[in-house]
């Protein structure tokens, strides 16, 4: 094993958790038919609508590019964080909801297009078609790798209701809500379990030339599915999102002693969003199972 190979496992075995929780919930074409090693679709990630003056999308040349060569892990993780940043637009909407706040319906079709990009048709396919079959091959966490490639399956349905929701061709608006809560929820969840316990396991299921072989798998694959920019065009996307949902800056998300996060007053007239259920109502509903409730909370003593 060479030193610079031997430097990747090292650095894929400590590299921690890498993504911050939203889990990345991803939704694969069928798992047998993942089988054949057809190339990723090009595709250019969709734009949320932008407005006029200076973007975030114009100050591409700002972010910095990795200098070195990112391990599996690190690739992989970084996609999960991606995915976090768009979910905060999740967040945003939920805790309007809560606050009797129209939730910005046009912010969450453009982050959920988004995620349809980026983590169903890009980050899943990957981890179906090249991460998966390395455990499988060596008999290693199957258990664990047929729950997350359920979940692909079900956040894939998840994205579709809140699609439909959110323009208006199906679903009511009232369920924007509880399948945003669901899909962030198993998110979360997801890619807690894929950095804590399958990712490290990288270096270990891999020989030589299959870790090596998926590691440039994945160089070249944010190349032809993200284009020329890559991840960081990537990013510049997401900042957009952020600043179409008036969320941009981590300063943003510092709560002020006393001021929730989502303190917004509905304006006169303006629509609000239904009240939550009452104490001793569903928590919420079973992700791919509408109307199933996951649990009741315990009654009041």
């Amino acid at each position: 094993m060479s030193e610079n190979q031997s430097s990747y496992r090292r650095r894929d075995l400590v590299a921690g958790v890498g993504a911050a929780g939203a889990a990345l919930i991803l939704s694969p074409t069928a798992w047998a038919a993942q089988k054949s090693k057809t190339a990723l679709p090009r595709g250019t990630p969709p734009a949320p609508p932008q407005e006029q003056g200076t973007t975030p999308s114009q100050q591409l040349g700002n972010i910095p590019t990795p200098k070195a060569i990112m391990t599996p892990m690190e690739d992989l993780a970084s996609q999960h964080a991606l995915a976090s940043r768009i979910l905060l637009v999740y967040e945003l909407a939920m805790a309007k909801e809560l606050g009797a706040v129209q939730p910005p319906m046009k912010a969450v079709a453009s982050a959920a297009n988004m995620l349809r990009f980026a983590v169903d048709d890009f980050h899943v396919k990957l981890e179906e078609e090249y991460l998966f079959p390395l455990f499988q091959k060596a008999g290693k966490m199957t258990d664990l790798v047929n729950t997350l490639h359920q979940q692909h399956l079900v956040a894939r349905q998840l994205t579709d209701a809140i699609l439909k929701t959110t323009s208006g061709t199906g679903g009511q608006p009232e369920a924007l809500s509880p399948l945003l809560m669901d899909y962030s929820r198993m998110m979360l969840a997801h890619t807690a379990y894929e950095e804590t316990l399958l990712y490290p396991q990288i270096a270990a299921v891999a020989g030589d030339g299959e870790y090596n072989k998926l590691q440039q798998t994945l160089l070249e694959a944010n190349k032809q599915q993200l284009g020329p920019a890559g991840f960081a065009g990537m990013l510049v996307k997401v900042a957009d999102l952020e600043k179409m949902a008036g969320i941009t800056g981590l300063a943003k998300f510092t709560p002020k002693p006393g001021v929730p996060l989502a303190a917004e007053t509905p304006k006169p007239g303006a629509p609000t969003a239904s009240q939550p259920p009452m104490p001793g109502g569903p928590v919420a509903q079973e992700p791919g199972k509408p109307g199933a409730p996951i649990t009741q909370e315990p009654p009041q003593p």
